[in-house]
This record gives structure tokens, sequence and C-alpha cells, in this order.
């Protein structure tokens, strides 16, 4: 082995020592972190729709993702909003409503966007929950993901709303016992 071959081992094997040593300092930490904080990303939201799964929580999934996801949206209107534009994008089917509201400024800053998703049939489900479920696994269910503090849940047995700010907004609504609405909303 020559000169230059050795220095170029010596090399990788520093390389891959610093890096495992990197490893092992970050991982501790940011499990510290991720127990500690109480982040969005706990409370996931996923919806489930032609086959597909998505996480749709706060910021994610982009735009493209989502097209990526269901294709392309039934339909598109576009207004003026000030400098930037509104951009509202729709998908429909029997029972459901996925509507994107994006915002695409004029600048090179990023698109934002909100979404609001009505479901009212059993083609499409939110955390697993579809229309038709009973009132009593829905709460269940609910309170597994969300914890019970993070729930208005009325005594009458109809609603079931999101009560926290880490939270979105979201509503489901039951009719005699059963699961007939579901509403979501982040902006």
């Amino acid at each position: 082995m020559n000169r230059h071959q050795k220095k170029s081992l010596s090399c990788r094997l520093a390389a891959l020592l610093f890096s495992f040593v990197m490893i092992v300092a970050v991982i501790p930490a940011a499990v510290v972190q991720a127990d500690s904080d109480p982040s969005p990303e706990k409370y996931a939201v996923t919806l489930k729709y032609k086959g597909k799964t998505l996480d749709i929580s706060y910021s994610i999934p982009s735009y493209k993702e989502i097209e990526k996801a269901f294709g392309k949206p039934d339909s598109v209107e576009k207004e003026s909003y000030g400098k930037a534009s509104l951009v509202t994008s729709t998908y429909k089917a029997d029972g459901f409503c996925f509507t994107i509201r994006r915002i695409k400024p004029a600048s090179d800053d990023p698109d934002s966007f909100g979404k609001h998703i009505v479901i009212t049939s059993k083609k499409a489900s939110m955390n697993g929950i579809k229309v038709g479920m009973s009132y009593d696994k829905v709460k269940e269910r609910l309170v597994k993901l969300y914890g019970e503090a993070n729930l208005k849940i009325q005594k009458n047995k109809k609603k079931i709303v999101s009560d926290s700010e880490e939270l979105p907004f979201f509503e489901y609504i039951f009719k005699d016992g059963k699961l007939s609405k579901m509403q979501y909303l982040n902006s």
C-alpha cells in the first residue's frame, strides 16, 4: 500500500468515526426534545381518499404532494388577493369535498395554504374514521388520538369537536348514534 492510499484510508476512517460520534451525540438530544415538545406533529391528521392515505396536518403536505396523491383537482378558481393571488382547488366526489386555498405571493416567498374537508360518505376517511361508525367507536378513537382534554364532547352524543389550540378545527356530527358528517379546517 503506498503512502497516498494509507492517507486516504486514514481520512475515510476518521470521517466515519466523526460521523458516528455526531450521530451518537445528536440522537439523545432529539429524543428528549421530541418527548418534551408539544408540537403539532404529535396530533397528526390523515385523510384517505381514492385509495391513498396522506398526512394533512398543519403545513404538510405540500400542494404538490396532495396533487401527486389525489390527482388533478376537479375545479380550480383564481382571484386576485392584494399583490398575491388566491387559488382555490377543489376535489369533489359524492359525499366528499376537499378544498385547498393557496395564497401565491407575488414575491419569491413560499405559497401558504389552508385546507377544508367535508366528508358525508364512506368514500373517504379521516384518521381511520368513516361515516356510519358508531358514536362510541368514534369517541374512543378520538380520545386515543388526541386525549379527552383536547376534545369537546357533547353529552347528547350529537357532536365531538376539537377543543385545543394545538389542534386544527375538526368536528364529527352524529345522527341516530352514527357518524353522519366530518369536517376539518386548517388555515
